[in-house]
């Protein structure tokens, strides 16, 4: 069951990841990894006394998880998102800024798309901090950063969906009026987009 392939550093790396996916999937707090370490100690040390050296360079600490989590993990998610948006045929965005409890702006950013094989794509593109101020410019600005950030240029998106502030919709400045003439800049016959606003 436990055979030579433990003794291998890719196989405890493996097992590392497995418990770091397992506690982000479950929304537990990353210090968890050190009672999972502690758990399969306490059993391996009962049922494979012999083996219970292997388990004990899995180092499962709040630190190691959260690298794993934050930096690897999510590296690997937004490496297949770039893949699945670089394939879209058309595409929608969806976005709206937001003030969280610590009264700092944040900017919301979702994609719909649809692929040659007629396979739909929803996902979360970004939450982005607005640092200073919410107008329009700054809005497009974050839209267009995070649009360039996933490889996905302004090609022909067929919707825009956005909430109903100001710096979203306003006629002259707001980041709709902005992105559209960006589209419009680029030869897109922009009257075919449809644009949805609360």
């Amino acid at each position: 069951m436990f055979g030579s392939s433990l003794q291998q550093p890719s196989t405890i790396v493996k097992a590392i990841y497995s418990v770091a996916m397992l506690i982000a999937k479950k929304i537990k707090p990353f210090s968890d990894g050190e009672l999972v370490k502690d758990s399969l100690e306490a059993v391996i040390k009962d049922v494979l006394p012999d083996k219970s050296k292997l388990f004990s360079s899995i180092i499962l600490s709040r630190q190691n998880i959260c690298h794993r989590i934050e930096e690897d993990i999510s590296a690997e998610i937004a490496v297949t998102l770039r893949d699945k948006i670089n394939q879209l045929r058309v595409y929608s965005l969806a976005f709206d800024e937001s003030t969280d409890i610590s009264d700092t702006s944040q900017l919301m950013i979702f994609i719909r798309g649809l692929n040659d094989s007629f396979q739909v794509t929803e996902e979360m593109l970004n939450i982005l901090n607005l640092k200073d101020t919410t107008r329009g410019e700054d809005v497009f600005q974050a839209i267009e950063n995070c649009l360039a950030k996933n490889s996905l240029n302004f090609g022909t998106p067929s919707g825009l969906t956005t909430g109903g502030a100001p710096a979203l919709v306003g006629k002259n400045k707001g980041a709709v009026k902005l992105l559209m003439d960006k589209l419009g800049c680029r030869g897109i016959k922009i009257n075919d987009i449809f644009i949805i606003h609360c």
